[in-house]
């Protein structure tokens, strides 16, 4: 794993080739990466390791940023 460090702060990792922000980064800016809200009934499933469907995103509660077909990325629950 590398880190990236500045003024004593670790900002990214990377691991696997992947670099990724940190928590406290992204805490301190929100925006930095599109933001997903799956409705309340696929919490539960979620945190139980089940993958994000279309259905859960597009639904009432569901919300997504724009972002470009074929975009990786990462679920974060915080």
């Amino acid at each position: 794993m590398k880190l990236f460090v500045c003024e004593n702060q670790v900002l990214f990792f990377e691991n696997d080739k992947i670099v990724s922000p940190t928590l406290k980064l992204l805490h301190r800016y929100p925006c930095l990466l599109p933001k997903m809200q799956i409705d309340k009934g696929g919490i539960k499933y979620i945190l139980n390791g089940a993958n994000v469907m279309a259905p859960g995103l597009t639904s009432a509660g569901g919300q997504m940023d724009d972002v470009k077909e074929g975009t990786v990325g990462k679920c974060i629950c915080i």
